[in-house]
């Protein structure tokens, strides 16, 4: 079974893309565990590689790394359940290609996925199983933090 990542952020830190479990309004404490650290509330992602590659028994041993899986909130995005035809999964703020019957016509499209109203869109149209099949193609070219990554 394939692995499915529910979130992803860019690290504030590293700059890099993490996927894994969402933590919201968690407060960062300083080494001396009784001061807060400007009474800022930050938003992690905890990485599923990252964790996979270190053995933790207890939140205790991870602590050092917190600074690592803090993000950008911009840059959260939500996984739709939904993979384009090269298996990448999409997330809310991708930005993707994709070819779709419009009453007897192929219609090229590239819109950036959101989330509004209960639903993923992009553009006038629903992701959602559906969606996926009725496309002719569907491709994840970049995202809305980065840019096109590819043509």
């Amino acid at each position: 079974m394939d692995k499915v990542f529910f979130f992803r952020g860019k690290s504030k830190k590293q700059k890099t893309w993490l996927y894994g479990g969402l933590l919201t309004n968690f407060v960062k404490l300083e080494e001396d565990r009784n001061s807060l650290i400007g009474n800022d509330e930050v938003t992690l992602i905890i990485d599923y590689e990252f964790l996979s590659k270190n053995d933790f028994n207890k939140w205790e041993d991870m602590e050092i790394f917190v600074d690592d899986f803090i993000i950008d909130e911009k840059t959260l995005g939500v996984y739709t359940l939904i993979n384009d035809d090269e298996r990448y999964g999409i997330y809310t703020g991708d930005i993707i290609n994709f070819e779709i019957d419009v009453f007897g016509d192929i219609k090229k499209y590239t819109e950036t996925v959101k989330f509004e109203k209960g639903r993923f869109i992009a553009g006038m149209f629903v992701i959602n199983e559906d969606f996926k099949k009725d496309c002719k193609k569907l491709l994840v070219m970049g995202n809305e933090f980065d840019g096109i990554l590819r043509e």
